[in-house]
């Protein structure tokens, strides 16, 4: 159970959890402590951030198996993660912006 709560620290970086669960072929996690967000994602999942209406950061940039990045966060930003699978950039600014039922989306 101590191994558990250690897991989803705030302290560790989301990449760190994420890479405990070798098996997940699509997750995604977000992690916030104070004001700084880290954030993983690997399959088909994609994490991103809106600032000022504009892609600041994604996921689905990099391909590795494991994407990531960390956030200092302000006020006005918007977090969203879900299944990007053949999701443009665009599209994926559509869902965030349009609070879509097949996206999570947090705002600052």
């Amino acid at each position: 159970r101590g191994q558990i709560r250690q897991a989803f620290s705030p302290l560790l970086p989301a990449e760190a959890v994420l890479r405990a669960f070798p098996d997940a072929t699509k997750a995604a996690l977000l992690v916030l402590a104070e004001h700084t967000l880290t954030s993983a994602a690997c399959g088909t999942a994609v994490v991103w951030a809106i600032r000022d209406q504009q892609m600041l950061l994604s996921t689905s940039r990099a391909h590795e198996e494991l994407r990531s990045f960390s956030l200092c966060l302000r006020p006005g930003d918007v977090v969203a993660m879900a299944d990007g699978h053949h999701q443009s950039e665009a599209d994926l600014l559509k869902l965030a912006m349009e609070c879509s039922p097949s996206a999570m989306v947090l705002r600052c």
